[in-house]
């Protein structure tokens, strides 16, 4: 089955929205599969070795047209977060890049694990208790 994952980028309140990863997944018993207006869409990967090992014929699409072949999907997610990337550090420095997670979109373990980095800001250096305490009461 022909599916898809998008790369869509937040910059600010600019979005990146021209890239996309294209497969044929062979096993579809490694993911949950969601029906959005006529679409097929990933909704969540149950294996990841099972999913990447049944992965073939990867793109990555700009605009629609196949700028390079890929035989592992990481690296064809990581290629193409790597170009959006620098765009967004060519129009800002100053904003970081927030890739859109989701239906659709590749998972957050491994967007966490090819850049450990991306999210460190947003995630609470503490229980969400304290957070929200340290916000109420000071």
């Amino acid at each position: 089955m022909d599916l898809y994952f998008y790369l869509d980028t937040y910059v600010g309140e600019y979005l990146i929205n021209f890239y996309m990863v294209s497969f044929k997944l062979i096993d579809l018993d490694s993911v949950e599969i969601t029906d959005f207006y006529g679409s097929k869409l990933i909704s969540n990967i149950l294996d990841w070795d099972a999913f990447s090992t049944s992965v073939g014929n990867i793109y990555l699409l700009e605009y629609g047209d196949p700028i390079q072949r890929f035989y592992n999907i990481e690296e064809a997610i990581k290629t193409g977060y790597d170009i959006i990337f620098e765009i967004a550090k060519s129009s800002t420095n100053v904003l970081k890049p927030r890739p859109v997670v989701g239906v659709g979109y590749p998972p957050l373990f491994l967007l966490k694990k090819l850049y450990p980095n991306l999210f460190e800001d947003m995630l609470f250096r503490q229980s969400l208790d304290e957070f929200l305490d340290q916000i109420l009461f000071t």
